[in-house]
């Protein structure tokens, strides 16, 4: 379909931002992964249907699955049915973690104090004040946008390095772990900012029930996320930072199952990319209502459009197999799984495999 085509390439400029965010050590820096380290889901975890079909495997040296990519067949979400539990992230943040206190990425720290600027325009009709969270802070950057303008904030960061920074330079109070495993006790914020981070959490239908736990009844939450129209491509079979890849459709009857009503939407510019984010201002409702004026979305897809999306710019040909299946030799990036030359391979048959020696 023309929306898959037009779009091609899209999901290396999401990569390339994210590995931005990211010390390397080395190139050849391997993260290892046991099956204790992976979690599988049987069913939707949108709508809890099991007839769920498989896009795509990645598997080491051919012994392990340790990232998988499923299509829900009744609601169509994208979705990750093998993938390395939240605590393997964890370990890796430790890893790579350097106890500096410094900014990794200024140029994109400011592109971040932008883009908080244009959400406290969107916000400031709903709050002009009040007690606000940010989760998944970074470095603070954005969050200080709030508290210049007046609003008690608080920080949500689970990595060490980034929670020291906002702690001790931006002077914030911070919480450094996992949304999963925070537990404000019977505070109750008026504003939670929630910007691209549900398509990270394993589990995005519990997310948005605990965010609306914390939230006061006048509260709102901004929520902003990628839409997989703007940004799958054969890549996002091996990008293990996004544990789904939502339409507008289904994120939309997800916050209204969670007990949302829509304020407002709006399509935000990603920094340095050629498409566009969707962003939903929510506020908890007794009878939520399922909106249906959407932005993105196709007119009308199928499950074939969104399979397709996962063969644009695949560089080799498996012959028209259903289900793909990538076999890697190592881990060397625990976001996009190889920091390689990902040209570098070959369609043995059954596998897309990678060269021990790709770089």
């Amino acid at each position: 379909m023309s929306n898959v085509a037009e779009n091609s390439g899209r999901l290396s400029t999401c990569v390339g931002k994210t590995l931005a965010q990211v010390r390397l050590e080395s190139e050849e820096n391997h993260y290892p992964i046991t099956s204790d380290d992976i979690y599988h889901w049987d069913a939707c975890p949108l709508c809890s249907n099991k007839e769920i079909k498989r896009i795509s495997d990645v598997t080491l040296n051919k012994t392990i699955t340790f990232f998988s990519t499923d299509i829900c067949q009744s609601c169509l979400h994208l979705f990750r049915s093998v993938s390395p539990r939240a605590e393997w992230f964890v370990a890796r943040w430790k890893q790579i973690s350097t106890g500096e206190l410094s900014v990794y990425n200024l140029a994109l720290e400011e592109k971040r104090r932008v883009r908080y600027e244009l959400y406290y325009g969107l916000l400031h009709k709903y709050k002009k004040s009040g007690l606000l969270l940010d989760v998944g802070a970074a470095y603070g950057s954005g969050t200080s946008v709030f508290l210049q303008r007046g609003f008690q904030v608080e920080a949500l960061e689970p990595e060490h390095d980034r929670a020291e920074y906002i702690r001790q330079a931006c002077k914030i109070d911070v919480h450094a772990c996992t949304l999963e495993d925070f537990e404000p006790g019977k505070k109750k914020y008026d504003v939670i900012l929630f910007s691209h981070c549900l398509e990270h959490l394993n589990n995005p239908r519990d997310a948005l029930l605990q965010l609306k736990s914390w939230l006061n009844a006048d509260g709102v939450i901004y929520l902003e996320i990628p839409i997989a129209w703007k940004v799958v491509d054969w890549q996002d079979s091996m990008f293990m930072a996004h544990k789904h890849n939502f339409t507008e459709k289904n994120i939309r009857k997800l916050v209204a199952d969670a007990g949302f009503d829509v304020l407002d939407s709006y399509l935000i510019p990603d920094n340095d990319a050629p498409f566009c984010n969707l962003a939903l201002i929510l506020q908890p409702s007794e009878n939520p209502v399922v909106s249906t004026d959407r932005l993105v979305d196709p007119a009308q897809f199928s499950e074939a459009d969104l399979e397709g999306m996962y063969r644009i710019g695949l560089p080799v040909n498996p012959q028209g197999r259903s289900a793909l299946r990538f076999n890697v030799p190592h881990i060397t990036n625990f976001y996009h799984i190889l920091k390689s030359d990902r040209r570098n391979c070959k369609f043995d048959g059954e596998y897309v495999t990678y060269e021990s020696g790709s770089k």
